[in-house]
């Protein structure tokens, strides 16, 4: 009688619970724009995943679609410096990081060799490495911007290197193997375990080869952050700390995979004591992931997984006056876009709801030619130390 009565008694506060709380499949409309043509850059997307992989230069115009956004992306100060040992003592004589620009930067290139993590923590310092090189004109301009400051600081005095030789002289794309940016960041530390198991190899020394989302050892990649010359060495230039990382993951591994394009964005606070005023708490910011599909798919989707992330600032996005005002909440797991003028929809799912007003999602630019239909999804996070994701365009 008595687990009688608890059924019943259960049953009455889950339908009460419904009855209030009841699950509405969310729905909403956007407005599509025609064009006589298609945006060449976003045909791009429409090459497979094994010729992306096999050409740097495909790939980095890819991975430049990716637009990305800091609510603090003026530095506040122009010089930043160690904080143990002697950095104190050294930075009046110039052994520190100078900014090159006052604004973040954003850069895409192809690595160089893997990626770079040491043993074990030195004092607050963690630095995880990738050395990137550019072989499309924007952002080999870029290195070539921060080579010349290099050599401008040092006068010519370039530890015997010949300053009218690569990499000191304008790069062309038949000498651009013989530059890079160097990229640095220390990740939040009690994360590293989690953000290799789910997002990068930043312990273990697993590689960039031996990891899932990844499964090459030179990938293109995508950073955003303060462009620096590190004059505690040679006043090379660096993306120092790198906030915003981004790439398209086309391991070959998951060739079979032949309709997906699965993006993995990170947003992360460096976490080291040495750029006080350069990566404060909270991080807020915005990452737009392109996407591309045919009005003959019969049922695209878009699927966004959060994966590993701190805790949430609420109202930290008021900040980033980019974020519309009706962008939508993250508590859904299966939203339905109807596109206004094309009698069609596409579906955008997540792996789990978040309730918080620290996530927004919305779609924009969302262009057709009566052939193809391109756009963003754009998510924008305000978080204490981090924010990683995967976004997964599946056309059918």
């Amino acid at each position: 009688m008595f687990r009688l009565f608890a059924l019943l008694l259960f049953c009455l506060v889950i339908c009460g619970f419904y009855s209030i709380h009841p699950i509405v499949p969310r729905t909403i409309s956007v407005a599509v724009q025609r064009v006589p043509f298609v945006d060449s850059s976003f045909l791009l997307l429409g090459q497979d995943n094994i010729t992306i992989r096999r050409d740097s230069i495909l790939n980095e115009l890819i991975v430049d679609l990716v637009m990305v956004k800091e609510a603090d992306s003026i530095l506040q100060k122009r010089t930043q410096r160690h904080r143990s040992g002697f950095g104190w003592l050294l930075a009046p004589f110039g052994i520190k990081w100078k900014a090159i620009s006052m604004h973040r930067r954003k850069f895409v290139g192809t690595a160089k060799r893997d990626i770079g993590n040491p043993d074990k923590p030195e004092y607050t310092e963690y630095d995880i490495n990738i050395d990137l090189m550019a072989h499309t004109p924007k952002h080999m301009a870029l290195v070539w911007e921060g080579n010349k400051r290099q050599k401008e600081i040092n006068k010519h005095k370039l530890k015997g290197r010949d300053p009218n030789q690569p990499p000191f002289i304008e790069p062309t794309l038949q000498t651009s193997n013989q530059y890079r940016i160097h990229c640095e960041l220390t990740p939040p530390q009690n994360y590293l375990n989690q953000l290799t198991e789910l997002f990068y190899p930043v312990s273990g020394h697993k590689g960039f080869a031996g990891h899932h989302n990844f499964g090459e050892p030179k990938p293109t990649i995508g950073v955003y952050g303060a462009f620096v010359s590190d004059c505690n060495h040679n006043c090379h230039a660096e993306i120092h700390p790198y906030e915003w990382i981004w790439w398209l993951d086309v391991n070959p591994a998951k060739d079979s995979l032949a309709n997906e394009k699965r993006w993995l964005v990170g947003l992360q606070r460096e976490s080291s004591n040495r750029f006080r005023r350069w990566s404060k708490r909270p991080r807020v910011g915005m990452v737009s992931v392109p996407f591309l599909f045919s009005v003959n798919d019969a049922k695209p989707t878009i699927a966004i997984e959060h994966l590993l992330h701190s805790n949430f600032v609420e109202n930290g996005l008021k900040t980033l006056p980019e974020v519309p005002a009706d962008a939508m909440d993250a508590n859904f797991t299966e939203m339905e876009v109807k596109l206004t003028g094309l009698d069609k929809s596409l579906t955008v799912t997540t792996n789990k709801p978040l309730e918080t007003d620290a996530v927004r999602l919305w779609l924009s630019s969302i262009t057709t030619d009566g052939k193809w239909v391109y756009g963003y999804v754009n998510i924008a996070a305000s978080v204490t130390d981090l924010y990683t994701a995967r976004v997964t365009v599946k056309s059918n």
